[in-house]
């Protein structure tokens, strides 16, 4: 049996670019660090862990800033990140 399209309960979550910081890219443009602050569709987020490689970039493991949620997994095209670290340390 072939399976086409995404696992059950995988799904693109993009986070719309007027909700952050203007300049800011997409996480598949710049990989994001250990212990940076990123934006998500839920908000912002802390960079915990870098698993590894995707199909469309890199999943990461974040904790959400505010407490609200457990830490959860996102790949990088699903996230936005400052233009520059240096930016994001602001």
């Amino acid at each position: 049996m072939e399976h086409r399209g995404k696992p059950r309960g995988l799904k693109d979550v993009r986070i719309d670019p007027t909700s952050c910081p203007e300049g800011w890219v997409s996480g598949s443009e710049r990989l994001p660090v250990k212990g940076e602050r990123v934006h998500t569709s839920e908000g912002t987020g802390l960079v915990v862990k870098i698993c590894g490689k995707t199909s469309k970039g890199h999943l990461i493991e974040l904790a959400m800033d505010d407490g609200r949620k457990p830490a959860f997994f996102a790949e990088t095209l699903n996230i936005l990140v400052a233009p520059s670290l240096v930016a994001s340390t602001v």
